[in-house]
């Protein structure tokens, strides 16, 4: 604890100033600040961090004064001179760092003890304090409304940004399809979204990459974003109705819409399909149950919205 000295000519402690102060007497005894130069290392935009400094005081002495001619107990400093212990014991002062600014920061500030029963301070120790304002971390996280989606169906893609703490992130994201931009969208929120649905047939790298601001440092990530045409998924329905229905009545109409298809025949490919859904509408409850009948159907609508039936 900071306690004046009880003799009648008491010290006075001084926060952040210079004040006349008795005579200082070189030190003598095992008097000391521990570690001499406190460093906080990089501290995130709107974080504080507290650091520790032993104080050594001589028999007979009391941690009297503190002083600082840079700013040392302002901010972004602050000092907390509470010592656990008593009087002319080993204490312990806390020195904060709150990172407000970028960039780096360096103070210092002397100690001083007075003797109990009156007489000379002494300087024990000055003290150098350092640290690094650094910009806050964040993630980047991207989701796609639908994976894999048909060939010109709409997909929006999601991008949400976390700091690791602290205030809300403002800036850009860009959404980007391998090397190619598609967007640069403003965050609402933690978040940005696109739509497109001008994806080619195949896999798409989409990465989502934000930007950063004066506070946040940019991140980034992505996802594969697969886009199926009529040829894929007459495939998957090839596979699907392999062995299913009456013969193979459904499989040699996926098979004729194929060949179809591969010809550029559309129209005749479409036909193929109106005519595997009225199949399918009459199969079903026998030949195939409720759930194969809804399956097929599902999957052959979407083969005809490919084709542009």
């Amino acid at each position: 604890m900071i306690r004046a000295a009880k003799a009648a000519a008491a010290t006075i402690l001084v926060v952040g100033l210079w004040l006349a102060l008795p005579a200082f007497a070189a030190a003598t005894g095992p008097a000391s600040l521990s570690p001499s130069t406190l460093d906080f290392g990089d501290v995130a935009l709107g974080q504080s961090k507290t650091l520790a400094v032993a104080v050594t005081l001589d028999s007979g002495y009391a941690l009297s004064s503190l002083s600082s001619s840079d700013g040392a107990f302002s901010p972004p400093w602050a000092i907390d001179t509470t010592c656990t212990g008593t009087t002319d014991t080993p204490c312990t002062i806390h020195e904060t760092f709150t990172a407000s600014a970028l960039g780096a920061k360096t103070a210092h500030f002397d100690a001083f003890e007075c003797p109990i029963s009156g007489g000379s301070c002494i300087k024990i120790g000055d003290e150098t304090v350092t640290a690094n304002a650094v910009q806050m971390a964040t993630t980047t996280a991207v989701a796609s409304s639908s994976n894999p989606v048909r060939v010109n169906q709409p997909v929006t893609f999601t991008a949400t940004v976390t700091p690791a703490s602290g205030s809300a992130p403002t800036g850009s994201v860009t959404f980007a399809d391998g090397s190619t931009t598609l967007a640069t969208v403003p965050l609402s929120g933690s978040t940005a979204t696109f739509t497109t649905s001008t994806l080619t047939t195949g896999s798409h790298t989409i990465t989502a990459t934000y930007s950063g601001d004066t506070e946040h440092t940019g991140s980034s990530a992505t996802l594969t974003q697969v886009v199926q045409d009529a040829a894929a998924l007459l495939a998957v329905l090839r596979t699907h109705v392999a062995g299913v229905g009456p013969g193979t009545s459904l499989l040699s109409k996926v098979q004729d819409a194929i060949a179809d298809n591969a010809a550029g025949d559309t129209v005749d490919a479409c036909h193929t399909m109106d005519a595997f859904l009225r199949e399918v509408r009459a199969q079903t409850g026998k030949k195939l149950t409720a759930a194969q009948a809804a399956q097929l159907t599902t999957e052959a609508q979407r083969i005809e919205l490919a084709l542009g039936c």
